[in-house]
Parts: structure tokens; sequence; C-alpha cells
């Protein structure tokens, strides 16, 4: 079993702490929210249950995760067997985006396996006055 842990390399402008969700507490959150389901969108929110502003995803060798919650930032490594995003050539790829904690995401199972990699895509956005019109 690889041991994950929470990088502590600071950044400017915010505070590194030791505490706060760690990589395996958070995978498993991820595999949790999504279930036995093929992909699911949900709330970004429910990932975490720490209080937090943004969750950002970049990929480089594994996925970085950074929770940043007011003064402090969680970095967290997960590795791509595990959690992953689609390469920023992709049009849903999240790789070098943040998203706040009341954006939708998509998760996907990639593979039928239930230990398969969640990728974590863009959500379907669907404006307010498309869903009017298709009310009508």
């Amino acid at each position: 079993m690889l041991a994950l842990a929470v990088a502590s390399a600071g950044l400017a402008g915010c505070a590194m702490s030791e505490r706060g969700p760690d990589s395996n507490g958070f995978v498993q959150q991820v595999r949790s929210v999504l279930g036995d389901q093929a992909q699911r969108d949900v709330p970004v929110s429910q990932l975490v249950d720490a209080r937090w502003e943004q969750l950002c995803m970049h990929r480089d060798g594994s996925l970085t995760l950074n929770l940043i919650e007011l003064e402090q930032r969680h970095v967290l490594r997960v590795p791509f067997r595990q959690l992953t995003v689609n390469e920023s050539t992709s049009p849903d790829s999240l790789d070098g985006q943040c998203l706040q904690r009341n954006e939708m995401v998509r998760l996907r199972r990639h593979g039928n396996d239930a230990n398969a990699p969640i990728v974590f895509e863009r959500a379907a956005v669907v404006e307010p006055a498309v869903t009017a019109l298709a009310q009508q």
C-alpha cells in the first residue's frame, strides 16, 4: 500500500497548515460520494468536510489538489491510479482550474472496477433560460 503524504511546501501569501484533510481521507470521501455509480455531478463542497473556499487541481506526475481556506492552503498529492483529471487539451479538463465550493464537478469512474481511478471533469452547465424554455 502506497502511503500518501500531505505536501509541506509553502505558497506566497498563504500560511501552510499542518492540520487539515489528508490524501487518504480525500480519496475515501470522493469514492463515498460517487458510490457505485459510473458518474455523478456533485457540488464541490461535498468532497471535503473541512471549511474551505476553493479546490484547485493540477496534473504534475500525480494529481495535486490545493484546498484553500481563508489564509491557509492544504496541498494533497494523489496518485493517478486513484484520482485524476484529463489533460489540459481536453475540453472538460479541470487541470490548472480552481473551483469554488458551490460549483459543480463531474466524478466519473474510469473503468468498471470499483477501485478504478475516478476522473474529475467539468460538469455540464445548464443555463436557466434554456431550462425555462424546456419546461414550457
